[in-house]
């Protein structure tokens, strides 16, 4: 008999392997008002499948709770619009030619997409939070599909808008529910000239820091390059390049191509 009946999101084996358990807390950046706030526990427990070592939270909140009506805004940080203008620049750098298209997965108040439409690319998001693209400011260059990326969406994208030069998510492959239907679109969106770049909070230095407090409900995940390695294999992705980031107590950023793309992989 397994010891646990749960199973893992990617590759179904059951769960075993317990990381930390904090039974129920209130989720993370809900501030209420008044001396005595009431907040809702919800449970938060992470696990590590023995099979894939994805590790990942057991009890998934719906991410209608979390997401659709969204409190954290990119442009807060003065640290984060710096590391935004920093991709900004690398990626204009690659392109010449004057049709320059970008797709942002979880584009938030688009804080990073208003650095490139002011460079002259076109601009696709994808946003959940409504409340986020609803008070965002207008931009011509920028178009918002207000939902959660999909399978669905993505399909719905490409025939919309087509392909795109880049296909950015900084610090979103955490935020998914359903890990196969998020990297199954994905690998929609890619043609071979599309090149993937996405950033996630790294689980080694993670682990060997400490960080505990960078555990909370809307991380359904916590990624190395070994799962991220599996997961883009299986929907005809492949990682051609790494780079390390001091962002989020270490992180890494991975450029991303489809397999059978002549991209050569970084050594």
């Amino acid at each position: 008999m397994p010891m646990s009946d749960i199973k893992c999101n990617f590759c179904k084996s059951f769960l075993k392997t317990n990381l930390v358990n904090f039974k129920k807390i209130p989720i993370a950046n809900r501030y209420t008002k008044g001396d005595k706030p009431i907040f809702k526990k919800y449970k938060l427990e992470i696990k590590v499948c023995n099979k894939c070592f994805l590790v990942q939270s057991t009890k998934k909140i719906q991410p209608k709770k979390i997401f659709k009506n969204y409190f954290y805004k990119s442009n807060y940080s003065g640290t984060w619009k710096e590391h935004c203008k920093l991709l900004t620049l690398e990626l204009s750098n690659t392109i010449k030619n004057r049709n320059k298209k970008i797709l942002e997965i979880g584009s938030n108040d688009n804080t990073l997409l208003e650095m490139f439409a002011k460079d002259k690319w076109s601009c696709v998001g994808v946003e959940p939070a409504t409340n986020l693209v609803k008070t965002n400011k207008r931009n011509k260059n920028i178009k918002i599909y207000n939902s959660f990326f999909s399978k669905k969406i993505a399909k719905k994208i490409i025939k919309n808008e087509g392909f795109s030069d880049y296909v950015v998510g900084t610090n979103v492959i955490a935020h998914i529910p359903d890990i196969c239907d998020f990297f199954e679109g994905l690998g929609h969106l890619f043609n071979l000239k599309t090149i993937g770049v996405f950033e996630f909070q790294h689980l080694l230095p993670m682990m060997e820091g400490g960080f505990y407090d960078t555990i909370y409900h809307e991380h359904f995940f916590y990624h190395s390059l070994t799962t991220l390695t599996k997961v883009l294999d299986k929907y005809g992705l492949k990682v051609f390049d790494i780079k390390k980031l001091n962002i989020h107590s270490g992180s890494l950023r991975i450029y991303v191509c489809k397999k059978n793309s002549e991209k050569k992989t970084s050594t």
